[in-house]
């Protein structure tokens, strides 16, 4: 088996194990926020070093209403249980820790994705 079909393998093989163990925190977000995964899992070519790159996207415009609250379905409290879990889970899969100490694990309105395309 050539390097690129063992790596394809592999991204597939943890990320499917991953949206697995993350089937009760979907309920959590259903039809609220969806989790992208990018990078080498996200282009199948992950190696068994490849660390997990995603982000957290969901439904609303992105702008501050009163207080600084988002205009959002998804709620400021479960984006992040939403991020804690996907931590938890990264670690019991043994992916290497999050760039940054987990300052690139960030979520997006649809609005902002699409302004911030490209950048």
């Amino acid at each position: 088996m050539g390097e690129l079909v063992e790596r394809r393998t592999l991204a597939a093989e943890k990320v499917r194990a991953l949206h697995g163990r993350l089937a009760v925190t979907e309920m959590l977000v259903r039809r609220k926020a969806c989790v992208y995964v990018t990078g080498s899992f996200g282009r199948n070519e992950a190696s068994a070093h490849s660390d997990l790159d995603l982000f957290i996207l969901w439904q609303g415009r992105g702008k501050q209403k009163q207080h600084g609250l988002r205009d959002s379905k998804l709620r400021n409290l479960d984006a992040i249980c939403l991020t804690a879990r996907l931590i938890e889970e990264a670690r019991y899969m043994n992916f290497p820790e999050f760039s940054g100490d987990g300052r690139w694990i960030v979520d997006y309105s649809e609005d902002e994705l699409i302004k911030t395309l490209g950048t």
